[in-house]
């Protein structure tokens, strides 16, 4: 009778350790699949800090500033703002919390999320100075095409 009852129990243990190891396979590809999805981000930001690099060059010294100025140009322009400040606080709740004996793994997941918030600040930042500048070149010229006017 005991040696049934060992069987059984062992093979209750075999079953819930073949468990936890699915459960632990399941985890490890879907972070695989976060991993992946987070890369695409990645660069999908990083194509947009160009363009938005390029946008502010061309705000600041070309007529530029006319289309941005637009409500099309100020609806792209807040609705990217409002996409990295979205993606900001994300990464900054994702950030690992430090620990006293890191490994290389957790050090450089540290240092990936930190990236990852200190770009989507900077794209954020970035974006509201293109919306500031059109703008304000828009009022600049705004005045002075009055100013034109009186005094013809």
């Amino acid at each position: 009778a005991k040696s049934a009852q060992g069987s059984s129990a062992g093979g209750g243990s075999d079953s819930t350790a073949l468990g936890i190891v699915v459960v632990r396979g399941a985890l490890v590809a879907m972070d695989g699949v976060l991993h992946v999805v987070e890369e695409v981000f990645n660069k999908f930001d990083y194509m947009i800090l160009g363009a938005l690099s390029f946008t502010a060059f061309a705000i600041v010294f070309t007529p530029a500033c006319k289309l941005a100025d637009s409500f099309v140009g100020r609806a792209v322009m807040l609705g990217a703002g409002l996409y990295f400040y979205a993606r900001w606080q994300i990464d900054v709740m994702r950030v690992p919390q430090k620990v006293d004996a890191p490994s290389d793994a957790d050090k450089i997941a540290f240092y990936r999320m930190t990236r990852s918030v200190y770009m989507e600040f900077s794209c954020l930042v970035l974006t509201l100075f293109n919306f500031c500048v059109a703008r304000l070149r828009g009022r600049i010229d705004a005045l002075e095409q009055q100013k034109g006017g009186k005094g013809q």
